[in-house]
């Protein structure tokens, strides 16, 4: 049945999913912004999903008063606490980098045992931090079956009329806590965001006012779709012109070549490609560890990475020298090569203005030659050494942004009086440092730092070895989306990857060599909350030689290792450090130079 109603007047079409993600972001950004200057608070519910978590990922970057915003969820699934089914484990994962406080996120208690009381229950917060029980916007997907929330077709829960959160299904093999009918159509506006070809027919019917699907049943009034092109090509709605308002796309500042395009390199350019050594502090002590690293910089490598642990993954055999009074003797023996930390942790047992006092130092001494990494750190290193309590990423999110900001003050300001959330300076200057300010690095596993690195660093930091979408879906496009918001211009950041390499004339040796890093093969939930080296050792030497060796290029081949390094350089990573894990590492740095090292530079320049 088609009911006699206009179509849906506000929709807004954008190329690809990531450009509705960016929009709808700006639009509830731009909603938050006018509620809580009217009203002092902002109510939103939330739907999950890949285009969402998307969408959520943006919105975390931009500038929104979150301390009179209030997020609830539209619908959740029935399952224990951490599952990765729950759309509240990735929801407080994005939102934990936001400045949102904790009592402001409101997640349905699904894991009560009595379901009614849990709704109601719900409910209740729902009108105790609304405006007359109103949300102020409900973000809604649409299902290719015309399920929207958890209102699938044949559910009774669309008929309900008298209550605002109902327990629906089973729906694909999990009961769902929702946000029913009337507590959607109550609210303020809601906003559609719909991506994808197999959506197409159903937006199509969403729009015409067909209520055989569920989604057709939800009022149409104060209503807004964010659609992508795939999405809304059934019903071609007019691309938006002077008479809608623009999609704030990424539009021409951002290349929209797929999977190689890059932030610093295209093909063919002739940018010079820098091969690093990366300086295993985890594995050597400091003496050996000089060592091989001056040999390294004799051999041709362009850069000395060291890694800055307090405790290495293994007790036995296990090392951790302190980087910064080792790269000052690094400095002294070498007179070429690029140094610095990949990567140090400027939040927990380093003050940041301790770390840019180092750092200055450094750079006073090695002009030119001295760069920063750092990442939000791990609990291995922090834990043992100052005896915190490890936080969630939110807060060490926060921490690294605010210890950037703090740092770089300090490198280019005098008598600095910073107050931060977490650090404070009064009147404080750092005598010795370089006219230069010391480039600094941002690492990142995940797509939120990865755009802190493209709004403020100098350069980004990841590791090889992971799924290839990783990196060309997630780290990359984040990078850029970074770069973008923050009007960078392409070629402004270096992207550094550490390649984790196993290359031996011995196949035999070239895998054994892995055992010692086996920790890298862990998953992160086989490694969370482990903070003993001695503990983290018996999980590692559990693991057979092939899970050890499946983060490495293992290969005694050149031509074999040059074309599995290809795809990262084609990514864009111009500088590329390898991590070699065997004993002997004047064998691997002498094999290294003699046989891949030209290769590689005859290949790429």
């Amino acid at each position: 049945m088609r009911v006699d109603l206009p179509l849906m007047p506000d929709i807004k079409t954008g190329r690809t999913d990531a450009d509705v993600a960016f929009a709808a972001a700006a639009h509830i950004a731009a909603r938050a912004r006018a509620a809580v200057s009217e009203h002092g608070r902002f109510c939103v519910a939330l739907s999950g999903g890949r285009t969402p978590w998307k969408m959520l990922e943006r919105l975390v970057e931009l500038d929104l008063p979150w301390n009179g915003v209030h997020v609830f969820q539209v619908d959740e699934r029935v399952a224990p606490d951490g599952d990765p089914d729950r759309n509240a484990t990735k929801l407080a994962e994005i939102l934990g980098a936001s400045g949102l406080p904790d009592v402001n996120l409101h997640l349905m208690p699904v894991t009560d045992e009595d379901p009614d009381r849990a709704c109601d229950a719900y409910a209740q917060a729902i009108a105790r931090h609304t405006r007359e029980g109103r949300l102020d916007l409900v973000h809604l997907g649409l299902g290719e079956d015309g399920h929207t929330a958890s209102l699938v077709p044949g559910d009774p829960v669309l008929e309900l009329n008298d209550r605002d959160v109902a327990t629906a299904g089973p729906y694909q093999g999990r009961l769902r806590m929702t946000l029913t009918r009337p507590a959607i159509d109550r609210a303020t506006e809601r906003m559609w965001v719909v991506t994808g070809a197999s959506k197409a027919e159903m937006l199509a019917r969403l729009r015409a006012g067909d209520e055989t699907i569920p989604a057709g049943r939800i009022t149409h009034g104060s209503s807004v779709v964010f659609a992508d092109e795939a999405a809304a090509h059934l019903q071609a709605p007019p691309r938006i012109d002077s008479t809608h308002e623009r999609m704030p796309e990424r539009n021409d500042r951002t290349p929209r070549r797929p999977v190689g395009d890059h932030v610093d390199h295209q093909p063919g350019s002739h940018t010079m490609l820098k091969l690093g050594y990366k300086a295993s502090a985890e594995q050597f002590g400091p003496r050996d560890l000089l060592e091989f690293s001056v040999h390294a910089e004799q051999a041709g490598f362009d850069s000395i990475m060291v890694s800055d642990h307090f405790q290495p993954w293994r007790h036995t055999g296990g090392h951790a020298p302190y980087s910064f009074s080792w790269l000052g003797a690094l400095g002294e023996r070498t007179s070429r090569a690029m140094i610095g930390t990949s990567v140090v942790t400027p939040t927990f047992r380093y003050h940041p203005s301790i770390v840019a006092h180092a750092m200055g130092t450094l750079g006073s001494m090695y002009p030119g030659r001295v760069m920063l990494g750092v990442g939000t750190g791990e609990s291995l290193n922090e834990v043992p050494s100052i005896g915190c309590e490890w936080p969630a990423f939110r807060e060490r999110f926060r921490r690294l942004k605010e210890s950037i900001e703090l740092m770089r003050k300090l490198w280019t300001e005098e008598r600095v009086t910073y107050e931060g959330e977490y650090f404070r300076t009064e009147n404080a200057t750092i005598y010795d440092r370089p006219d230069t300010p010391i480039p600094l690095y941002v690492a990142a596993s995940g797509a939120v730092a990865s755009r802190l690195a493209g709004r403020v660093a100098d350069g980004f930091i990841c590791t090889s070895g992971k799924k290839p979408e990783l990196y060309s879906e997630t780290l990359l496009p984040a990078v850029r989306e970074g770069m973008v918001k923050a009007v960078r211009a392409q070629g402004s950041i270096e992207l550094m990857i550490e390649m984790k390499v196993s290359f031996d004339t011995d196949r035999n040796r070239a895998m054994e060599d892995t055992r010692h890093w086996a920790a890298l093969a862990l998953s992160p939930e086989e490694k969370m909350g482990v903070e003993d080296p001695m503990q983290m050792e018996r999980l590692s030497d559990a693991l057979p030689v092939e899970r050890a060796a499946s983060r490495w290029i293992v290969s005694t081949d050149v031509d074999e290792h040059v074309e599995r390094i290809a795809p990262y350089v084609d990514l864009g990573f111009r500088h590329l450090v390898f991590h070699a894990p065997g004993t002997n590492q004047r064998r691997f740095i002498d094999l290294y130079a003699e046989k891949v090292m030209p290769a590689l530079r005859q290949r790429f320049g």
